[in-house]
């Protein structure tokens, strides 16, 4: 079982060298290091850390989405705005449109074809 100050000191070392963490805490730093080799402790950091990582996750997916979404705007409606290319830029970052591409020799797609096989891509992934 994990105290309310383990519980704080999970959080904090995410953002901070351990000398702040137990700081902050209120605890020595030789105390949260015996946490640190705490299996219980591990463990909770461990999941502590998935659930973040799942969480950025699932914001960089809402992210494509939302990119995809005013790309596929923008194409319709003829836009050129900053919103696009910034919409553009994160479909790039995000490797969403290197699955998209064709190889050489090939035709290539059109940016509203793309647009659709990833969000094809995104729906099956949600």
């Amino acid at each position: 079982m994990i105290s309310r100050k383990q519980g704080q000191a999970l959080e904090l070392l995410f953002f901070g060298p351990p000398e702040k963490v137990a700081e902050k805490v209120g605890v020595r730093i030789s105390t949260l290091r015996r946490w640190l080799k705490d299996s219980g402790f591990r463990q909770a950091l461990r999941a502590r850390s998935r659930e973040k990582r799942e969480a950025g996750e699932r914001l960089a997916a809402q992210a494509v989405m939302m990119a995809s979404s005013a790309l596929h705007t923008a194409l319709r409606t003829g836009e050129d705005r900053p919103v696009t290319r910034a919409a553009l830029e994160t479909l790039k970052i995000s490797g969403a449109l290197a699955a998209c591409l064709s190889p050489p020799g090939e035709e290539a797609e059109s940016l509203s074809q793309i647009i659709e096989r990833v969000k094809a891509g995104l729906d099956e992934q949600s």
